[in-house]
């Protein structure tokens, strides 16, 4: 049993075999099969935790991949990108867009990092027959909508206030020009 490690219940065992007689770690140790070390190390971790047992390796720290560090103004840069070539009726491909970024040198990453950061700025794939195609998420395309036609009434409302004319307002005496005070 050497070199695996002792989940938080198994420790818990050594601790309760731990009597305060004679050579008590050398009885656990060949109770359970384990080395004298790891009997010390449990007992001072216990008295350091206040009473926890946590099994190793539970909470390790992650390194972070290199695509979730990219700047905003890159995914700006790439999500520009996107929309220029298909406004320029080009079929976005992973290899084709990556070929633009270094072309235009906004960013330099490999087509699999690429890969994945597309689905974190609001792209997804489409599938049409044996034709992937890389979309804006439904979400996305939503929020688009949703901006476009309240722009859109307000917009409305611009254009009418343009068409009353200025003599129905009522400057007061913030007025700049006071003819048309005057022509009241």
């Amino acid at each position: 049993m050497k070199g695996k490690t002792l989940s938080s219940q198994s420790r818990g065992l050594v601790l309760f075999l731990l009597l305060p007689l004679l050579a008590v770690q050398e009885r656990v140790a060949r109770a359970l099969s384990i080395s004298l070390s790891t009997i010390t190390r449990i007992q001072r971790r216990l008295s350091s935790n206040d009473n926890v047992l946590r099994s190793p390796g539970k909470k390790r720290p992650r390194k972070k991949s290199k695509t979730t560090d990219l700047s905003h103004a890159v995914r700006h840069n790439i999500r520009d990108t996107v929309y220029q070539m298909y406004s320029e009726k080009k079929h976005v491909t992973i290899v084709n867009l990556n070929k633009t970024l270094k072309e235009k040198e906004l960013a330099s990453i490999s087509n699999s990092s690429l890969q994945r950061v597309l689905p974190t700025i609001g792209f997804k794939y489409k599938k049409d027959g044996n034709r992937r195609f890389l979309v804006e998420q439904s979400s996305i395309a939503l929020l688009r909508t949703k901006f476009l036609r309240s722009y859109n009434d307000y917009n409305q409302l611009v254009v009418l206030m343009e068409l009353i004319p200025m003599y129905y307002y009522d400057f007061g005496k913030n007025s700049r020009d006071s003819t048309i005070l005057d022509e009241k």
